[in-house]
């Protein structure tokens, strides 16, 4: 969709995945955040006991990734469960942003290294092998999506990912290949992974390196979070002025 030129038809694109980024749809996706945010507490908790250090770009990229995956294809890929929280999806973004101005200049590079076996580059130390990876991934998650045909896009939203959403029986059949899903997916896990990352990892410096500041966000905090183990709501968060 990012990368549609035509108006109409990026406003068909649009449309098929608007309902997930709505308002009304973050109802689904608040029992989500819930989820990993308790399992992210956990590991807090488990490295406070143990006096170890954590990494907070990738204990945050592993959240987003965990998110996002399980919003986007109805699975998550189990990243806050990694005791070294490595990432195959930030690491391949983060190599195909380092590597884009080149491979505009030599578009012959990316396509010698998908001829290269993957288990290959893992040996060899190329980050190529992470984005590999992550598109076989993405692939076979849209083909999944892809064989629930007797979905329809005019059923109840909830009750479906974003992938099944393109892949409805309704959507028309040119929009709903493996190639187009797979572009899809791969924009969304770039869009939403790393962005969401960076941001919590400065927000969290800024906080701890700030008494000042944590302690006027506790006490906004305190306001709609009776104890620690409160559940706010998205709609009572955002009246706070600290976190507009």
């Amino acid at each position: 969709m990012v990368a549609t030129v035509g108006h109409e038809h990026h406003r068909i694109r649009r449309g098929l995945l608007s309902s997930y980024f709505s308002r009304r749809a973050l109802k689904k996706a608040e029992l989500i955040i819930d989820q990993k945010v308790d399992r992210l507490l956990v590991r807090f908790h488990s490295a406070f006991k143990c006096h170890a250090v954590l990494p907070l770009q990738r204990v945050f990229a592993a959240l987003a990734a965990d998110i996002v995956s399980e919003y986007c294809y109805g699975a998550s890929q189990g990243y806050l469960e990694q005791k070294v929280f490595q990432n195959q999806m930030v690491d391949a973004v983060n190599y195909v942003m380092s590597m884009c101005h080149i491979n505009k200049s030599i578009p012959i590079i990316p396509k010698l290294l998908r001829c290269v076996p993957v288990g290959l580059m893992e040996k060899l130390g190329l980050q190529m092998a992470d984005v590999i990876g992550v598109r076989n991934l993405i692939r076979r998650q849209a083909a999944k999506s892809l064989d629930k045909e007797w979905l329809s896009h005019d059923t109840n939203m909830l009750s479906k990912n974003v992938f099944d959403a393109i892949a409805a029986a309704d959507v028309a059949p040119q929009e709903k290949t493996l190639r187009r899903l797979e572009e899809e997916g791969a924009a969304l896990f770039g869009a939403g992974i790393e962005t969401t990352a960076r941001a919590l990892t400065v927000a969290m410096f800024h906080l701890i390196s700030d008494e000042t500041m944590i302690r006027k966000l506790r006490d906004e905090l305190k306001q709609v979070m009776l104890s620690p183990a409160s559940r706010p709501t998205w709609a009572e968060l955002e009246q706070l002025p600290y976190l507009v």
